[in-house]
């Protein structure tokens, strides 16, 4: 016999559902003596042998525990009956309320609201204009990897000077003020700023040419601070507060600097690096190979990003945020669990998440929503339109990539898709330099 005596489903959006249930009396009335009963086998009173614990006893001693579990079991088991018997697959926790009183002695009716997998029915797939990324390198490029494989075997003197010059390793230590207050935390003894970077900003080259050792040099830097929290807050996915701009004075106090002597780049630079090496040429055909190997990969990554995109702008729909947050979560852990964190202890990798928050979670948000909307539309389009994996495609990829068969085979069907996709679309091409150089 069912639980449910009668039941109603009201689809709030794509992805919501909210049921409006009444579950019988009969029901509620079996589980309420099934809950007594396992409740009576456990139960510890004084006076009283376990599981001799007379009934009355127990209803009136577990009076609330009772029925907080006999509500809980009677929704879920209902919620789960209903969902079973409909095809519907529920991906959060049912939030459920009552419409009236509950009662052992009388049918019980409530609602229930909980997030599902929405059905996604992509028609505008076909003539779509986008922009796709040429990524193009030449021989300044080759000799910009040269350059920088270069200060990879540079050296560095002490020089007989005491004044900066713009090939030198700088080395000191650096207080941070903020609000006229120095902050101790961020205090760096023998801090290192290279003036030979491109990378290293031209304000402080510009504080510091032409300084000796000894000097204290002040330098104003804007920047963003998280909220201020209490101490009992939590850094989740909640959080939404607005960073704060400030502007802080760097003192940096000079203790020593190195020069940086570069060698010649030459066949003996190209030995050094590497023992399989003979000369320069095989260097700088190496470096040309791995850029064409970067070029292709980009080329492809890109593409794929426009082309998805394009699908997305012009078939957007609605997403589950309890989705949206769970897979959100997953690359924030990413993000902060790789080679650049590998060495931190587990305090300052929390750290670093709660002062970089306001910048991590908008882009994980975003990112997140991106891919669940390309996962939605792929799946869709690739039952759609038959779309079939390569076999062999597949076999490289549980081989070389790691993957199971079933990722396999969807990656292999998403590139065939993309493909069918990209032959039926007005693609307009833009060229743009493989490396950033900077300045």
């Amino acid at each position: 016999m069912s639980a449910v005596e009668s039941f109603s489903i009201n689809e709030k959006s794509s992805y919501e559902r909210e049921l409006t249930v009444t579950v019988n009396n009969f029901e509620i009335t079996k589980q309420y003596e099934n809950l007594v009963k396992k409740i009576q086998l456990s139960a510890s009173v004084k006076g009283f042998r376990a599981g001799k614990v007379p009934v009355d006893m127990i209803k009136k001693l577990y009076k609330d525990k009772i029925q907080q579990e006999l509500v809980n079991t009677v929704v879920e088991s209902s919620i789960n009956e209903i969902c079973k018997t409909n095809n519907i697959f529920p991906i959060s926790k049912a939030e459920f309320e009552p419409l009236e009183s509950f009662s052992q002695n009388k049918d019980f009716t409530f609602t229930a609201k909980f997030q599902v997998k929405p059905n996604v029915e992509v028609n505008n797939f076909e003539n779509l204009s986008f922009e796709v990324t040429n990524f193009v390198f030449d021989e300044s490029d080759i000799d910009h990897e040269l350059q920088n494989l270069r200060k990879k075997m540079a050296t560095f003197i002490t020089p007989q000077r005491t004044e900066i010059t713009d090939s030198d390793l700088v080395i000191g230590d650096l207080q941070v003020k903020i609000d006229d207050e120095f902050r101790k935390e961020q205090e760096i003894k023998g801090h290192m700023i290279a003036m030979y970077e491109s990378n290293t900003p031209e304000s402080i080259k510009k504080a510091l040419i032409g300084k000796k050792i000894a000097d204290e040099v002040i330098i104003e830097h804007e920047f963003t601070l998280p909220h201020e929290h209490e101490h009992h807050h939590n850094h989740d996915q909640e959080c939404n507060h607005q960073p704060q701009k400030k502007v802080a004075h760097l003192y940096f106090t000079i203790s020593s600097i190195k020069e940086i002597i570069l060698p010649a780049i030459d066949d003996d630079l190209a030995k050094d690096i590497s023992d399989k090496f003979q000369n320069l040429d095989e260097l700088k055909e190496t470096i040309k190979l791995s850029l064409a190997n970067n070029k292709k990969q980009n080329d492809f990554l890109q593409k794929k990003y426009a082309l998805t995109k394009a699908l997305i702008d012009n078939n957007d729909f609605e997403v589950p945020p309890v989705l949206v947050q769970r897979i959100a979560m997953s690359i924030v852990d990413e993000m902060i669990h790789n080679e650049n964190t590998k060495n931190l202890s587990k305090k300052e990798v929390e750290e670093m998440l709660k002062n970089n928050w306001h910048e991590i979670w908008p882009l994980a948000h975003e990112r997140a929503s991106f891919q669940l909307k390309s996962e939605l539309i792929y799946e869709n389009l690739i039952e759609k339109l038959n779309i079939s994996s390569d076999s062999e495609v597949v076999a490289k990829l549980i081989k070389n990539k790691k993957m199971n068969v079933e990722e396999a085979e969807f990656s292999s069907k998403v590139d065939n898709l993309l493909k069918l996709i990209e032959e039926k679309s007005q693609i307009t091409v833009v060229n743009k330099q493989l490396l950033e150089k900077g300045n």
